[in-house]
């Protein structure tokens, strides 16, 4: 386990403001403080950004570094970054009744949510050599990385053969670089809605509502970052030499959506609400481990071959464009008091009088995924078409249309940097997330009833609850984020549950 310390506190303003009987202000303002994770115990390594060199942390044990034979530095700090000082969120919020009848109501605000990012943004620099010995594992049966040119086993109650050996001679491939300009990610959201009440039980409602994320996290490469620092570092330590991954700031996204919802209070022993969402998210990053909106491209240059990331600014991985859903309760007009059975006897009322049903529908557009060449070759190809089929040609086996997405030819030219005929494959121009999958059909239907048992406070509840009721297929998209090019990875091979049937009682007291 890694000794981790941080400190963050916040302090939050807010108050309302009556500025006239119609019209209600909400102001706030927040501040966070949230200092990145530090170790504890000096165990951790950072790069140098201006010499290129690693940089062990203050405090790391003296005894750990005296074998090493790369360069490096000591006194660093034990954060992989500073943390922010200048994180102010201000709130805005406003509620108008703008007719005389105070049947309708117009509400809007404004806000700035603060990102907090997680221990794995620090604790990377301490899975390096020499604190992350297990590296010396994977390679005993490599003959040509020792001196010797042998292979030298050992038995797993010994330490691994030369384990020192094998740890002086660089940090190890595990290292993830931190960008020291790491500032807050944050969220800004802004809405605007109408409510109309437009009996004593049903209110309706639409708001157009929206996001925009900014400084959110995901992942870089180091020659994408800055190729001349990535050169800096190969040539102070040639055996840790190619690039690496990085953890960087500055991705972006945007929400955009129109938002309907009509809702009736229970009334009658009928109560449900009715929502639809017509959205839009976009951006150049989905999370911090879903990088389709990346593209890693190998161009050539003067210089060579160069592994050059591009972010593309699309549709993002939860980009749902439609949703619908309606739920409910209503309580059956069959029992003592009721419209059907207001005189039944108390034996029969209790059999047949005071049934529920609820449910849930929910009508969804399906997520978006990206189009690749193949598992292990995560090169884009060429989109010549849109890909999406018509949903009457839609099926299992063929989801979308494979052939609009051509596999790029290699490219036969010569090496400007060595004069050497040379042939190499570029990334093609197919976007991220352009082909939709499957959607959402699915009813979920519930009853229940209450008996009373041999006392007031005692009840013995029943309920039967259908899943997915109408056991619609529940087809999934494919198992890892991306379609292929091919006849293969063009077909749907998951399913969620079919239809379930649930039964249970319970006994209330």
């Amino acid at each position: 386990m890694i000794p981790l310390a941080r400190n963050a506190y916040s302090a939050y303003i807010q108050d309302d403001w009556k500025v006239t009987p119609r019209l209600t202000l909400n102001l706030g303002l927040r501040y966070d403080y949230e200092a990145p994770f530090s170790i504890t115990n000096g165990e951790l390594m950072t790069l140098d950004f201006a010499t290129g060199l690693p940089r062990y942390a203050k405090g790391t044990p003296a005894s750990k570094l005296a074998h090493l034979t790369f360069k490096y530095l000591t006194d660093g700090p034990t954060r992989s970054f500073e943390p922010n000082t200048r994180d102010f969120a201000p709130r805005f919020g406003f509620a108008l009744r703008p007719f005389s009848d105070d049947r309708t109501v117009v509400r809007g605000g404004y806000g700035i949510v603060n990102t907090s990012d997680a221990a794995s943004y620090t604790v990377a620099g301490s899975y390096v050599n020499p604190f992350a010995g297990s590296t010396g594992y994977i390679y005993p049966k490599n003959p040509l990385f020792w001196p010797d040119r042998q292979e030298h086993l050992t038995t797993l109650d010994q330490a691994p053969y030369g384990i020192d050996y094998v740890t002086s001679s660089s940090p190890g491939g595990a290292f993830l670089v931190n960008d020291p300009r790491f500032p807050t990610g944050y969220v800004q959201h802004w809405n605007l809605t109408v409510g109309r009440q437009l009996s004593s039980s049903t209110v309706a409602e639409v708001g157009y509502v929206a996001s925009r994320g900014v400084n959110l996290n995901s992942n870089q490469t180091l020659g994408g970052y800055d190729r001349s620092l990535l050169a800096k570092v190969g040539a102070q330590n040639p055996a840790w030499a190619g690039d690496r991954g990085m953890y960087a700031k500055g991705y972006n996204s945007a929400y955009n959506s129109m938002q309907l919802q009509l809702r009736r209070q229970h009334s009658r022993g009928l109560s449900y609400a009715a929502q639809y969402t017509w959205s839009r998210a976009m951006g150049d990053a989905s999370e911090d481990g879903a990088n389709e909106n990346t593209f890693l491209d190998v161009q050539l240059s003067q210089d060579g071959f160069q592994n050059v990331r591009r972010r593309v600014w699309g549709s993002l991985n939860f980009d749902v464009r439609q949703r619908f859903t309606l739920y409910g309760v209503w309580e059956l007009p069959v029992g003592r008091g009721k419209q059907f059975g207001r005189n039944f006897h108390s034996a029969v009322d209790s059999v047949l009088g005071g049934w529920r049903m609820n449910w849930i529908y929910t009508l969804q557009g399906g997520y978006p995924w990206t189009v690749t060449n193949g598992f292990n070759d995560w090169k884009r190809p060429n989109r010549v078409c849109d890909g999406n089929l018509p949903r009457g040609q839609r099926t299992p086996d063929r989801w979308f249309d494979f052939s609009c997405y051509q596999t790029v030819a290699p490219i036969n030219t010569v090496n400007p940097a060595t004069g050497l005929p040379v042939t190499y494959t570029p990334t093609g121009n197919a976007g991220a997330n352009t082909i939709i999958g499957p959607g959402t059909n699915n009813w979920d239907w519930g009853v229940h009833k209450y008996f009373p048992l041999w006392s007031e406070t005692r009840r013995l509840e029943f309920r039967a609850e259908l899943f997915n009721a109408f056991n619609h297929p529940r087809l999934q998209g494919p198992s890892s984020w991306f379609f292929f090019n091919k006849s293969d990875g063009a077909k749907i091979v998951r399913a969620g549950n079919q239809r379930q049937i649930q039964l249970a009682l319970r006994i209330n007291f």
